[in-house]
């Protein structure tokens, strides 16, 4: 059962499963119906206390709140980040294994390749590689419906971080359901490694996309398959 005592405190009491409470915890939402809403940044904590009264250390998770967009943060200890309706940004971090974002145009920020799922939902969603040091994103190798919901991969504008991503025609045809096109924004110094596996792939064009000149890729065996790489990037046909 759940009691919340308007203070901000909600208490869930009662035997149940540790994927039970997970279940319930995953359900909470925070709403804020003011016509202005204060944008100060809220912290949620969250503590265990078993039936002899010995309570965890608290795990907490931040919510930033921003006209238009809301931005969902992961500290340390948060497994799950979930978004909701419009354009938002979820900042993972390396412990973050999910993320799921609902409709709307989002960004979803990783700082490693650690992560078990993601989904960007509805709309046109862009995944951003955003850690400390540069770091390798195989998408050849990814669990079946790991990566879904993705029309864009940004490798960071960054030229001192250096990121990496390898693809091929199967991991690019699964990353999005309404569109067989991935776009990869980067800067000099990042890489993509293209993969022949399943279909080879030719260089056929560029295009200029917001002021942004792409190298325009297509695969032979499936001619709706199109991969924009920014001309920045280094691009290499295994």
């Amino acid at each position: 059962t759940g009691s919340y005592d308007g203070a901000g405190k909600l208490t869930l009491t009662g035997a149940g499963t540790l994927s039970q409470y997970q279940a319930a915890l995953r359900t909470v939402t925070f709403n804020n119906s003011a016509g202005t809403p204060d944008l100060a940044e809220r912290e949620f904590t969250f503590t265990l206390t078993d039936q002899p009264g010995n309570t965890s250390e608290p795990v907490s998770s931040r919510l930033s709140l921003f006209a238009g967009t809301a931005q969902y943060l992961a500290d340390s200890g948060s497994g799950v980040l979930s978004g909701g309706v419009g354009a938002d940004g979820l900042m993972g971090n390396t412990s973050t294994s999910t993320m799921q974002a609902g409709a709307g145009d989002d960004s979803l920020y990783i700082a490693d390749a650690s992560f078990t799922s993601i989904n960007g939902g509805a709309g046109n969603d862009t995944l951003v590689l955003n850690g400390a040091t540069g770091f390798t994103l195989d998408f050849t190798t990814l669990a079946t419906n790991a990566l879904q919901g993705i029309e864009a991969v940004n490798l960071g504008d960054n030229t001192t971080i250096n990121n990496t991503l390898m693809i091929d025609l199967t991991s690019l045809l699964n990353l999005s359901d309404t569109s067989n096109q991935l776009v990869v924004h980067g800067s000099t110094g990042d890489t993509v490694q293209i993969s022949p596996a399943g279909g080879t792939w030719t260089e056929v064009a560029s295009t200029v996309v917001d002021g942004r000149t792409y190298d325009v890729f297509t695969n032979a065996n499936d001619t709706t398959a199109r991969l924009l790489i920014s001309s920045q990037v280094t691009q290499t046909l295994l």
